[in-house]
């Protein structure tokens, strides 16, 4: 059984309506709870949005999908997921949603304050760098567009 699959029964998530909601085909979904097809990027995303509005609480991707131990290389899609994450909310949430750092199972550690504190590190540092290397870009965006949408205002 899928982590998919997993999460819809233990939440009471009937499938014809999480696929309705995520729009996608009811085969397609079908596909995706039982393992015989992938998930896209774009199709995790309506997933797990249409989870978070049906349950009206926030749900992660690594919720309903195996993301792995985390990753070797992080790939564009996991930019532009941490990207649009970090444009709704916190930039910490964004790194975290971005599913590249696996984040311990408290329980199972011996020294779980270790392995977290090692996991807080590089979430910090990963989002301060990202944070710095953007910075400039972004204020510079933001003296552009909010200038012009000041001035089109001051006009009418």
């Amino acid at each position: 059984m899928t982590l998919l699959e997993t999460f819809r029964i233990a939440n009471r998530i009937e499938a014809g309506r999480l696929a309705r909601e995520s729009q996608i085909s009811r085969r397609h979904f079908l596909y995706l709870r039982d393992g015989r097809a992938e998930p896209t990027r774009p199709k995790m995303l309506a997933i797990r949005d249409a989870c978070s509005r049906l349950l009206s609480r926030q749900v992660h991707l690594d919720e309903l999908f195996d993301l792995g131990e985390g990753v070797a290389v992080v790939a564009r899609w996991q930019g532009e997921l941490f990207a649009e994450e970090w444009f709704r909310g916190n930039i910490d949430d964004a790194c975290d949603h971005a599913g590249i750092i696996r984040w311990p199972d408290e329980m199972s550690l011996l020294y779980p304050d270790e392995e977290l504190n090692r996991c807080h590190d590089l979430t910090e540092e990963i989002t301060s760098r990202v944070f710095y290397d953007v910075k400039d870009t972004i204020a510079e965006a933001f003296v552009r567009v909010a200038n012009d949408v000041l001035n089109r205002e001051r006009r009418r």
